[in-house]
């Protein structure tokens, strides 16, 4: 079966980091142009001063959660259709259960909302979501 990749799709991909990988949620669409799209990571909340309270997941909120954690929009990432599709098919990510369309529209106000996003990720955000570039 193709993979598809679409806002809301959640990835648990490789991280450099943790040996165990993290999860990512993607929150564009793929652009048709250049295979690009944005995902936000979802981190454990551990101490309040270094975690992002823009938008805490518990929980519920997902299967994959099952304590309290937070989008962490500072590491925010510009992933590729094709290097998942590769770490996939060589089994170093796995796609899984898609988060609710309550969730993803929470999660896509956080962005412009967090102090911790940075600025080109918020440019990225605003030209696949915001604009008719990628419809």
């Amino acid at each position: 079966m193709a993979l598809t990749i679409a806002p809301g799709d959640v990835f648990h991909l490789p991280y450099p980091r943790l040996d165990s990988g993290h999860v990512h949620i993607v929150i564009t669409s793929v652009n048709s142009h250049t295979g690009a799209f944005l995902c936000v990571p979802i981190d454990s909340w551990k101490n309040p001063k270094l975690s992002d309270s823009t938008v805490i997941l518990t929980p519920g909120d997902h299967p994959f959660i099952s304590k309290k954690s937070f989008i962490n929009y500072h590491e925010s990432k510009i992933l590729n259709f094709e290097i998942i599709e590769k770490l996939i098919s060589e089994g170093e990510a796995q796609k899984m259960v898609p988060i609710s369309p309550a969730l993803l529209e929470k999660i896509r106000l956080g962005i412009k909302k967090s102090n911790f996003t940075k600025s080109g990720i918020i440019e990225f955000y605003v030209i696949h979501t915001e604009n008719s570039y990628n419809r």
